[in-house]
């Protein structure tokens, strides 16, 4: 098993097929973003893979204050590549792989 850690009863452990991988085997990350209305980006990944996302629901079910706080359509304009996935000014940031997969869920 590739144990990472183990705390409290608790282990994380990180298996191959756990993220998303271009055809060489590389992570995906986003290389380039455009907000283009109220809560819709588009978003382009390092293995050419492209789509736009609408974040609209996914804010609207979290129920973790700092997400809803991206609900303020202001605050949701500050959006930004950062570290290779979106960011916002409030620190909010979603992982790459999460975002790849709001991609592909539309294709398929």
């Amino acid at each position: 098993m590739p144990e990472l850690s183990r705390f409290l009863g608790m282990t994380i452990a990180m298996y191959f097929k756990d993220h998303n991988h271009n055809k060489e085997n590389k992570m995906v990350h986003i290389i380039n973003a455009e907000l283009k209305n109220d809560y819709n980006i588009f978003v382009e990944f390092n293995n050419g893979t492209k789509g736009t996302i609408d974040f609209q629901k996914i804010l609207e079910e979290d129920h973790r204050k700092i997400i809803r706080e991206l609900l303020d359509k202001k605050l949701f304009k500050t959006v930004k590549v950062n570290l290779n996935t979106l960011c916002w000014d409030n620190e909010v940031d979603f992982a790459p792989e999460y975002l790849y997969d709001q991609i592909i869920q539309k294709v398929a």
